[in-house]
């Protein structure tokens, strides 16, 4: 296998000059405004399931006892086999197959292309591609619905490429069909993920309980004749109630602090050149003052085949081993989050606790007050 080669922002990552987004200070880790707005739709807790009856087991007659206890049991058989017919009573043993949902649900954050190929017809998994519409309107996977990262960004010119709000992040979702009860797999063209994990980054930022990113992406679905389609499908709406994990959510004071006390290691996902400051895409060059650095190209091998994917766990590992501390959170960054969000899911994939700083570099660098090395 070979290291993908390094690569510079797509121009498409950048929307204009970054504003700084000032945080909300509420608290020691606070969201900012546009991300904790509260609706009448927003999840507090899931329903509790009530369990069905055990079974009962009936004991075995003797036939030494008198007349009277039997015509008891007999009145208690009827009884119990009403209830049995009525369906309050479970008489069969929990059934050891497989459920539709059961098979559903991905064992990673990473799914092959066999595996998802194996559940296209299984109604609990929504395929999201990430893809430009031009793009997917020419051909993907079928059943797949489009949901770009550009659909998810802050309609506000000010925020610049940060996320947008809770409002309308429900909406792009349950507008695709997405909701709380089904497995979302994401994909993109599978050139270097930022599109793809950008999207799953901000799924596991509004809640969403399983989600997952094909690795290989379009390029290896296609390579390996998987099917594909151009058939135009309108997806069923779906209510999407998101439940905000700020955990998986960084902001510049959560950075600052992190800078401050060592309670979370920071991460600079850009090239060699931006990290030691020779060149810069907001006003100051360097990095966050304190932050090691791992090129989120670096998670991403191509095989001899020519395709590229997400590295397996054990490459990761070593990739990381002396670098981050396990048992810190670990926050990372670029320019605006892109590369960021693939450095994430490589980090998810290896049970990190880990967010991203979604105004990045072009905020940090654009602050005249926070520290910068390099």
């Amino acid at each position: 296998m070979r290291r993908l080669r390094d690569q510079a922002d797509r121009p498409a990552e950048l929307s204009g000059n970054r504003v700084p987004v000032v945080a909300r200070r509420e608290q020691s880790d606070a969201m900012p405004n546009h991300l904790i707005e509260r609706s009448d739709t927003m999840h507090r807790s899931p329903a509790t399931r009530v369990p069905r009856a055990a079974s009962i087991r009936r004991p075995a007659r003797c036939a030494t006892e008198p007349s009277a206890g039997a015509a008891l049991r007999r009145l208690l058989s009827l009884a119990f086999g009403l209830l049995s017919l009525a369906g309050c009573i479970s008489t069969s043993a929990p059934s050891s197959k497989t459920t539709e949902g059961d098979a559903a649900k991905p064992a990673s954050v990473l799914v092959d292309a066999a595996w998802l190929a194996d559940r296209l017809d299984n109604d609990r998994i929504v395929v999201v591609d990430a893809r430009n519409p031009v793009d997917f309107a020419r051909d993907r996977i079928p059943g797949a619905v489009n949901v770009t990262p550009e659909m998810l960004l802050d309609s506000n010119p000010e925020n610049g490429t940060n996320m947008a709000g809770v409002t309308a992040i429900q909406e792009v979702f349950g507008k695709a069909g997405i909701d709380m009860e089904h497995t979302v797999v994401v994909y993109d063209a599978g050139s270097d993920y930022r599109a793809a994990a950008r999207v799953f980054w901000v799924l596991e930022v509004h809640g969403h309980p399983a989600v997952a990113v094909l690795n290989g992406g379009y390029a290896n679905w296609r390579a390996t004749k998987r099917p594909l389609t151009a058939t135009p499908r309108e997806p069923t709406p779906r209510t999407f109630v998101a439940t905000v994990r700020p955990e998986r959510y960084a902001t510049k004071l959560s950075v600052l602090r992190a800078v401050n006390d060592q309670s979370a290691v920071v991460l600079d996902a850009r090239s060699d050149d931006e990290y030691a400051g020779r060149t810069s895409k907001a006003a100051r060059s360097g990095h966050v003052a304190t932050a090691i650095h791992v090129d989120a190209v670096k998670n991403l091998v191509v095989s001899e085949d020519g395709v590229c994917s997400v590295a397996y766990s054990d490459e990761l590992a070593r990739l990381y081993r002396d670098r981050l501390d396990p048992k810190k959170k670990i926050i990372a960054y670029c320019n605006s989050g892109n590369r960021a969000s693939v450095s994430y899911l490589a980090l998810r994939s290896l049970g990190f606790d880990a967010a991203v700083y979604d105004g990045s570099w072009l905020e940090w660098g654009n602050d005249p007050h926070t520290p910068i090395e390099k």
